[in-house]
């Protein structure tokens, strides 16, 4: 496999890190940064490791609540310095193995799900925007706490879908569709 002319010593691997950390609108989870910097054999998973251990002490890369792991403000400056000495083979690889991870983390920010108390007992509030216009809000009922996790779960993944399925419904003027 082609290593795109990196190194995979500890130094250049943390470079990499903060690079691919400032690359994204949002955390990426441990597994992708670990398959990003592990791409074509660039590093191996110790010195991925050390290195990003060294990077959260030093509070270049934040670890966020959920695990997720995000470049802090100081990491993004001088990922701006120190990405010239990255190979630029290396760079537009890594520019097309982030589109995916881009995707994935732009659109969980555009999905809302939470489960919440209220008067009546639990409420799932469930919603899907783009850059913070909503396409929909829905607030709904919740029979149990089970009920309202499988509710947020699913709106998470399919959101998209049960949109469309909604919006399909509700535009369908069709008087002889049977209802069940």
């Amino acid at each position: 496999m082609p290593r795109h002319g990196f190194s995979g010593k500890p130094n250049d691997t943390k470079i990499f890190i903060l690079h691919l950390l400032a690359g994204l609108p949002g955390p990426c989870t441990r597994d992708e940064l670990q398959e990003l910097v592990m791409i074509d054999d660039n590093a191996d998973y110790f010195v991925f490791s050390d290195a990003l251990a060294d990077l959260i002490a030093r509070g270049l890369a934040i670890e966020d609540e959920d695990g997720g792991l995000l470049a802090s403000d100081l990491a993004r400056e001088h990922a701006k310095i120190t990405g010239s000495e990255l190979p630029a083979a290396l760079r537009r690889h890594a520019a097309a193995a982030l589109t995916p991870i881009r995707r994935r983390i732009l659109r969980d920010a555009s999905v809302g799900a939470t489960l919440e108390p209220s008067e009546h007992g639990l409420t799932a509030k469930l919603s899907w925007s783009d850059q913070g216009a909503p396409f929909i809000e829905i607030r709904m009922a919740a029979g149990s706490e089970e009920q309202g996790r499988i509710l947020t779960e699913n709106w998470r993944k399919n959101a998209e879908a049960i949109y469309e399925a909604l919006l399909e419904q509700l535009l369908d003027t069709n008087e002889n569709t049977d209802r069940a």
